[in-house]
């Protein structure tokens, strides 16, 4: 069977099939043990390596919790093209859509989604280049669903900001208490509070001037 992780990027340092021995190894140990429970040793043993090898080439398992985020980044990358591809949605309904899916997926792997966060990965460097991947594109998502007039103008950085500070929290949250399944919940909290407010029927005089 094909591994969900045969499309890691290999360094020239470090061999491709034995890059992939490593991360498959940790991504099983974390899932079953989490971040505490696995060590690098255990890594080691279970990739067929010494400890001394596994060093030389990852400087520790957030390294290597780093090293999967890249993977799954990518799978989210897939996720939202196919949407936009073969959906051909756009706007809001695309944002909502593909957070639906994005969630689902989260779910699939809520055991790196716990190793992850227990690492404290998310929230800095890989935070920060998943928000860049995906900036640019939301942003023009917003300013599509202004003109349609599905949520009122204003900002569409502050509210991609908003959004996705709001979005990795509830991810953050619901792992550090367990509640995997809570992640099916995200796209109505965020449409909720969030998207909800600036909805132009929920107040007609939200983003006018209403001065005399």
């Amino acid at each position: 069977m094909k591994s969900r992780l045969s499309n890691l990027p290999a360094p020239s340092s470090l061999g491709s099939e034995m890059r992939q021995t490593i991360i498959e190894a940790a991504d099983e140990l974390f899932s079953a043990a989490g971040f505490a429970g696995t060590t690098m040793g255990d890594i080691a043993a279970k990739s067929g390596c010494s400890v001394g090898y596994l060093y030389k080439h990852f400087s520790g398992k957030r390294a290597l919790v780093e090293a999967l985020s890249l993977h799954h980044r990518e799978a989210i990358i897939g996720i939202r093209q196919q949407v936009r591809d073969k959906e051909k949605r756009g706007g809001l309904d695309f944002l909502q859509r593909e957070l639906e899916l994005v969630c689902a997926y989260m779910l699939e792997h809520y055991e790196f989604v716990r190793a992850h966060f227990q690492a404290e990965c998310y929230g800095n460097k890989n935070k920060a280049d998943y928000d860049d991947a995906f900036r640019d594109e939301d942003i023009a998502l917003i300013k599509e669903a202004q003109r349609r007039g599905e949520i009122v103008p204003g900002d569409p950085e502050l509210l991609v900001a908003l959004t996705s500070g709001a979005i990795w929290n509830l991810f953050r949250v619901m792992a550090a208490a367990g509640d995997f399944e809570g992640m099916k919940r995200i796209p109505k909290i965020v449409d909720e509070l969030v998207y909800g407010p600036l909805h132009p029927a929920a107040d007609p005089t939200i983003g006018k001037d209403t001065a005399k």
